[in-house]
């Protein structure tokens, strides 16, 4: 069995803790797996800020369609 990992939110470049965490439990055996940190509503707010910087900056001048293509890219290149 795999070693049991915590999750943390990733907001604006950074991974953050939580206050407040779960337990993620295996659908098929339910052994616990992992802990992750439950995003609070200011990190909800963080997370939403970051977004609309980034689209503000260079991200946002690419159309929606090289978005997709850069995305599927870099999943690609993940799996390989």
């Amino acid at each position: 069995m795999k070693a049991v990992r915590e999750v943390l939110n990733f907001i604006d470049g950074k991974y953050c803790r939580s206050a407040s965490t779960f337990e993620l439990r295996s659908p098929i055996h339910g052994a616990f797996t992992a802990t992750v940190h439950e995003a609070t509503q200011p990190d909800v707010d963080a997370a939403v800020s970051a977004a609309r910087r980034a689209l503000h900056g260079p991200w946002g001048a690419y159309s929606a369609s090289e978005r997709r293509d850069l995305m599927r890219r870099a999943a690609s290149l993940i799996k390989s």
